[in-house]
């Protein structure tokens, strides 16, 4: 029993020798091009480098099922994008962390600016107001919303620090924007705000 499993190991030594040399000739080349298209899609040089050694990873250990059904380009561009995706999904699964304590330090920053007792107090009364609205924002909003006006990034800035696409942006700033701007007329209504 011992010589089947030491004969079937050799065989598999020497189908492993051939199949390293073919994926090296078949695959290989498409180095350069697979990374270009992972920067495409990752806007990241770092990021393009990691999926690009997933997904050599990926097709080397899959490489047997290959079998030159195919194009090798478009089995690879098809690993590289399945892996991306996978990715994406479990980034915008969890919502990237801003802390608090920066966006603190932003409003009391504001509040300062004002000269007169009265225009401060109510700044600070809007603003924890204003704190408190952002805070009860739905997660898919509050990153974008601080970003945006406590950080004062632009659009195309959020959209690379939270490696999402403008549009996506946009759509959230602007529906987070309403959910706040609902939330303040609620507590101006409610005899929050001191008439001017």
């Amino acid at each position: 029993m011992d010589a089947m499993t030491t004969t079937r190991g050799k065989r598999s030594m020497k189908n492993a020798v051939p199949v390293h040399n073919t994926f090296e000739k078949t695959i290989l080349p498409y180095g350069d091009l697979l990374y270009a298209w992972a920067h495409q899609l990752t806007r990241d040089p770092d990021d393009a480098q990691d999926l690009v050694q997933e997904t050599l990873l990926r097709a080397y250990t899959r490489f047997p099922t290959f079998r030159d059904r195919g194009s090798a380009r478009a089995w690879l561009r098809r690993i590289l994008r399945s892996l991306f995706i996978d990715g994406y999904r479990k980034r915008s699964g969890e919502p990237p962390c801003i802390p608090l304590e920066s966006v603190a330090e932003a409003g009391c920053a504001a509040a300062r600016a004002d000269s007169s007792p009265e225009q401060t107090v109510l700044a600070r009364m809007e603003q924890a107001a204003g704190m408190d609205a952002v805070l009860t924002l739905p997660p898919a909003y509050r990153d974008y919303v601080i970003l945006a006006h406590f950080h004062e990034l632009s659009y195309q800035q959020i959209a690379d620090r939270l490696r999402v696409p403008v549009d996506v942006v946009r759509t959230r700033l602007h529906r987070g924007r309403r959910h706040l701007h609902r939330s303040l007329q609620t507590w101006r209504a409610d005899g929050g705000a001191l008439a001017a």
